[in-house]
């Protein structure tokens, strides 16, 4: 009787203890399914894709508009509108800016409807300047107004008329968006904050630490002298790459050239200076990847790194 009744014991704990790995496994798979479910439903599909897309150009766009200001409140407004579905009465800055570049830097949301777009513009305004000797002619205009005056007094004395210089400024702002029926809308008006985008670093190669010698340095002469006068490659790149020269340039001067071994060089770092109608001294670090072949070189790779 005492062996039936331990095997009975016995018998029940072993299904008893199935029955709770076997609720265990069923949890730990809810939870899987679960967590499997939320990955993929905040994974970027084509839809995901396509509502950031719209979300980073409408914000960008907007920002462009919004710090575009030419003393026009019919031409601002306007312009509002196309973004806005009710434009308040609202007063352009008394200013005088255009915006030359823009680049979306961020897109953060807390959900799938609210989002904060932060852009990064680049504009050029007209700031009034004490010290007109001090700004080079060319960035200070003429208006309409210092033309009335000098017309109605030939004997004025340039000097003292009131100038205005264009300067550049980075303007670092956040602007609200939502996704309304599918479609992203602006949801306010810009806020300048500051900047906080991730800064790059330019580093040198450390594998080109070495003096190139006269002969190389000679060759590389050669070619950028090609290169950036949009002249034909074939004899100084690898049959089959595709490396093509570039036009509208002229190379001033190579300021140094480096290599990983100054004997048998696989790589090099040049330094030169080039310079075009309107741009003078422009420096560019260009990095070269070598085959030699036999007592000269081919070139495989140019880039940037």
């Amino acid at each position: 009787m005492d062996r039936r009744l331990l095997y009975r014991w016995l018998a029940s704990g072993v299904l008893w203890l199935l029955l709770i790995v076997i609720v265990v496994i069923s949890i730990r798979s809810i939870n899987i399914v679960n967590r499997t479910g939320h990955i993929a439903a905040n994974a970027l599909t084509i839809e995901n894709e396509q509502t950031i897309t719209g979300l980073r150009d409408i914000a960008q766009s907007f920002a462009v508009e919004w710090a575009t200001w030419n003393g026009n409140p019919e031409s601002y407004k306007q312009r509002m509108s196309l973004f806005l579905d009710k434009v308040p009465t609202l007063v352009p800055p008394d200013a005088i800016q255009e915006v030359t570049a823009s680049s979306v830097l961020s897109v953060d949301t807390k959900n799938n409807e609210d989002y904060r777009v932060r852009v990064l513009l680049h504009a050029h305004r007209l700031v009034p300047v004490a010290d007109a000797g001090s700004v080079p002619t060319t960035l200070i205009p003429v208006t309409r107004e210092d033309l009335a005056r000098l017309q109605s007094n030939n004997s004025i004395d340039i000097s003292q008329l009131p100038a205005s210089s264009w300067q550049d400024f980075l303007l670092y702002v956040e602007i609200p968006v939502k996704v309304e029926n599918d479609q992203p809308v602006i949801a306010g008006w810009p806020v300048i904050i500051t900047p906080e985008y991730t800064k790059g670093s330019i580093k040198q190669s450390s594998d080109c630490n070495s003096l190139a010698s006269d002969d190389f340095a000679t060759f590389v002469n050669q070619f950028m002298s090609l290169y950036y006068g949009g002249q034909p490659l074939t004899n100084f790149v690898v049959s089959g790459v595709n490396i093509k020269p570039v036009y509208g340039w002229k190379l001033e001067s190579v300021n140094e050239v480096r290599v990983n071994n100054d004997k048998n060089p696989t790589q090099a770092r040049v330094q030169v200076l080039v310079s075009a109608p309107g741009v003078s001294n422009l420096t560019q670090d260009v990095y070269l990847k070598l085959k030699p072949t036999g007592n000269s070189f081919l070139i495989e790779d140019l880039g940037s790194i």
